[in-house]
């Protein structure tokens, strides 16, 4: 089958930005002028970058910053990641969260190892635009928060901003009580063609999420975008992306998502998977959750599902969306597919993923490749 580019917005910001090839498209702009360049918007508490090695591999060390409590804050004015190159934030005691901004007007291009030496979590924040390449991976065994928000909006309403970074200084402030995000862009985009993986949660917002390669969290996976969320494969290259907890994609304009070129594509997750958006969803893919399959409206109603070529959804629990239309859909659910049950409907209940992400990746493939034939129909075939 042949490969399907995204069709979405290319990245467009009110700066240029550097030149970019995403999905077969080019995308031309201004190069970012350095890899990491610390700003002086926390005075004498300011980021600082040393060379250094990690597990004996030369490395780039991001020390000091601000330290509130348990949160350590960082500014850059630029901060990007070379291909082959590896930086590390470092984590000190009692340090649960390190967040990033970046107050330039340059997108962050991640092209090698972006890393963490402890268990704490990372936020990166950049209204430019972040890309993750080809060769890009993610060294963090807490969680990972990326996101072209232009602020990150704490419980207590403080925000730690990259727009307005001259802000109040700032105080101490409780991560974990509550954290959304300021304004996004809704032009702003956040790609990934690399390998992501981490292991707790991981979370990419942006105005357009576009996603190739792989996704993978040890806990709950999130795709968040204002307008659009679009995932593609390649013959060459599978898209995987894998939740170890609950898979939740949300374009509020629409999902774009077509995975049908290479045998082990697909969307795994051991909990439930939703996909929400305020029109109908596009998901020509195979899906297989440990929990309850559903499509929503954005205020979680039930949502119509597109696919003009031959989706799969195999659920343990139930499956539901308020409408399909497309040639052939079929679903295998252990639970019920609106009013009607499914258990006895179809001999081949998928296993639940319990040991994320290889068992998805590579055994619910095979389970795949044995069990599923073009011509079945097991639910629907319309």
């Amino acid at each position: 089958m042949e490969t399907r580019p995204l069709p979405l917005n290319p990245f467009r910001s009110p700066n240029p930005l550097a030149s970019l090839v995403f999905c077969g498209t080019v995308f031309f702009g201004r190069a970012a002028v350095a890899q990491l360049a610390p700003d002086s918007t926390l005075g004498p508490e300011n980021s600082l970058v040393n060379s250094g090695t990690i597990n004996g591999l030369p490395a780039q060390l991001i020390n000091g910053g601000a330290t509130r409590g348990v949160n350590l804050f960082h500014s850059f004015q630029d901060f990007n990641v070379g291909a082959l190159e590896r930086v590390y934030f470092t984590n000190p005691n009692g340090i649960a969260n390190i967040l990033t901004r970046v107050t330039g007007t340059n997108l962050s291009n991640i092209q090698g190892t972006l890393g963490v030496t402890g268990g704490a979590n990372l936020f990166l924040l950049n209204p430019n635009g972040i890309l993750f390449g080809p060769n890009a991976t993610l060294d963090i065994a807490g969680s990972f928060i990326a996101s072209t928000a232009e602020s990150l909006i704490f419980a207590d309403g403080s925000q730690f901003s990259a727009t307005n970074p001259d802000a109040p200084p700032l105080l101490t402030v409780n991560v974990a009580t509550g954290l959304q995000y300021g304004s996004i862009n809704p032009q702003s985009t956040l790609a990934s063609t690399g390998n992501l993986a981490v292991g707790r949660d991981l979370t990419l917002a942006a105005g357009n999420v576009n996603v190739e390669g792989q996704l993978q969290a040890g806990g709950d996976l999130r795709l968040q975008a204002i307008d659009t969320v679009g995932m593609r494969d390649s013959s060459t290259t599978p898209l995987i992306v894998a939740a170890g907890g609950k898979l939740e994609i949300q374009g509020n304009e629409s999902i774009d998502i077509f995975a049908l070129n290479h045998p082990n594509s697909g969307l795994f997750s051991g909990a439930d998977m939703v996909l929400r958006s305020g029109n109908q969803v596009g998901g020509d893919a195979h899906y297989y959750t440990g929990g309850s399959f559903r499509i929503e409206e954005l205020d979680g109603s039930l949502g119509n599902l597109f696919s003009p070529y031959d989706p799969v959804i195999r659920a343990s629990g139930d499956v539901s969306f308020s409408s399909y239309t497309g040639a052939s859909l079929h679903i295998f659910a252990g639970g019920s597919w609106g009013k009607y049950s499914l258990a006895k409907r179809s001999r081949h209940l998928p296993q639940r993923c319990s040991c994320f992400p290889e068992f998805c990746s590579e055994q619910c493939a095979a389970h795949r490749r044995r069990n599923y034939h073009p011509n079945q129909k097991f639910v629907s075939d319309r």
